[in-house]
């Protein structure tokens, strides 16, 4: 169903620095925006692009929303569904699209966030792997995987589709590989979807930190931080992994947010029908 009676609220021309504690040499840039909400499906897309400073380059990148508001089980009465996360073309900054969901009319904010370092060429980028389509059936999820060339190792990853109706419940990296799930949550049309892996000489270590969504409540919301890296090194980049949810997001976890902090990487998910849903975030480290 296209969405109709839609508000859509100009991007919020907001940027601001700040330096985590346990990044050392990076650089964190964001940029905000605000959509409109509609009461018969979702908005139209709506992007925000953190820009790194002149003489710096992105290293990885992540996410924050509005926290879903639950009207009862399985009613979600603001919801942002994430469909892009990932660097810009010219490696310059980070990029995050979106769109806002039904029921009940509201105002959803997003944050774009870059994390940029001093260096003159953009971050290696491995090849993009693209889907046929997105699976045709609601409910249905698939994946595909972004690999880095030999003798790098995958630091960060991003993805997009055009879809307003899919949400990617997995981004995260293992080896030379970046790889990511999307579920069709209402999609009509079958759109494809791109994972792309971005790539640093060398190895990096991989930290990882399971999250557990308290039930019963509809409400539950929890945050899981990967720690700091080991002696010498610091979090470069991150990623998460979640159960895939039931049709149109009224069930299971839920990320809306991906972030680097000052002790280490941060991801948030809330569960949406209010029972105990686990997922996990990872940490992607290597020399500061």
């Amino acid at each position: 169903m296209r969405p109709t009676g839609i508000l859509t609220l100009a991007l919020l021309a907001v940027s601001l620095w700040v330096v985590p504690a346990d990044a050392a040499k990076l650089r964190t840039v964001t940029q905000s925006g605000a959509v409109g909400g509609g009461a018969t499906g979702p908005t139209g897309t709506t992007t925000a692009v953190a820009r790194c400073p002149k003489g710096t380059m992105a290293v990885s990148g992540g996410f924050t929303t509005s926290v879903p508001r639950i009207l009862g089980a399985g009613l979600s009465s603001r919801w942002f569904v994430v469909s892009e996360s990932m660097m810009t073309p010219r490696g310059d900054g980070w990029r995050v699209s979106g769109s806002e969901h039904f029921p009940v009319p509201a105002i959803s904010g997003f944050t774009a966030y870059a994390y940029c370092e001093k260096r003159r060429k953009p971050i290696l980028f491995g090849g993009t792997a693209r889907t046929d389509t997105i699976p045709a059936l609601v409910g249905q999820t698939t994946g595909n995987t972004a690999s880095c060339p030999k003798g790098t190792t995958a630091i960060a990853g991003g993805f997009k589709t055009l879809s307003t109706n899919a949400y990617f419940n997995r981004s995260r990296g293992s080896g030379r590989n970046w790889s990511v799930e999307v579920t069709n949550v209402g999609a009509t049309t079958q759109d494809t979807y791109d994972v792309q892996a971005y790539c640093v000489r060398g190895k990096v270590q991989r930290a990882e930190a399971p999250g557990v969504v308290p039930g019963p409540t509809s409400e539950g919301v929890s945050n899981t931080l990967v720690p700091g890296c080991g002696q010498g090194r610091f979090i470069r980049g991150g990623g998460y992994a979640a159960t895939p949810p039931a049709a149109g997001l009224v069930r299971g976890p839920v990320v809306f947010g991906d972030v680097l902090v000052k002790k280490g990487w941060k991801v948030s998910a809330v569960s949406i029908d209010g029972t105990q849903d686990v997922y996990q975030a990872s940490g992607y480290c290597r020399p500061g």
